[in-house]
């Protein structure tokens, strides 16, 4: 679903890099980012905001009719799954059926994306209540009275599939192979926290 890219793509580029910079070599360098990259050019990652899930809230649509990825958008799509409660702690039987639901076509990714929540729901949740969101999003928080948490979330989620995407899946080759290497050495949420504080 090539219309709500646009905001996920920013906040996966935020976490995958973490404000660090790549080198094409063995040895990686966390100052150094891989080169600017659609990730599902290396895994397919499924997605996991449908445009039938899109469709129950249209009233936070933003631009020319296509679905957009504002904080309110994604937490309308969660709200409706029921997937977190307002703490923010995750329901593990509804992520299983709102994965399977949405996974139906790519079920070996299934186990992937339940860790990736679990994992996602506390590094997120560290990273607002420490510091707030990152301010590459900013931009979209200005007009949004909804928290960016589920937006977040799906970029953590995507990102953490990346790192563990399925062998069968996986583009074996340098540029993504370098990818990957970079992010689980330099990229997680708690890294950038340190780095920061």
């Amino acid at each position: 679903m090539n219309k709500i890219l646009t905001v996920i793509q920013i906040l996966v580029i935020y976490f995958i890099l973490l404000k660090s910079k790549f080198i094409a070599s063995k040895e990686i360098n966390c100052a150094l980012p891989p080169p600017n990259m659609d990730i599902r050019d290396c895994c397919p990652i499924p997605d996991i905001i449908s445009d039938k899930l899109g469709a129950n809230c249209t009233e936070f649509q933003r631009g020319s009719g296509k679905f957009s990825l504002s904080p309110c958008f994604v937490e309308c799509i969660f709200n409706a799954t029921n997937i977190f409660d307002h703490d923010r702690e995750i329901h593990q039987t509804n992520i299983r059926t709102f994965l399977s639901k949405v996974l139906e076509n790519s079920q070996e990714f299934l186990p992937i994306m339940e860790i990736a929540f679990e994992k996602c729901s506390s590094e997120v949740k560290d990273v607002l209540d420490k510091r707030g969101p990152p301010s590459s999003i900013h931009h979209y928080l200005q007009h949004d009275m909804c928290s960016p948490y589920s937006t977040m979330m799906v970029a953590c989620v995507q990102a953490e599939t990346f790192i563990n995407c399925p062998g069968d899946k996986w583009r074996n080759d340098f540029v993504c192979n370098n990818a990957n290497d970079f992010l689980k050495k330099c990229a997680t949420f708690s890294n950038d926290l340190d780095k920061e504080n």
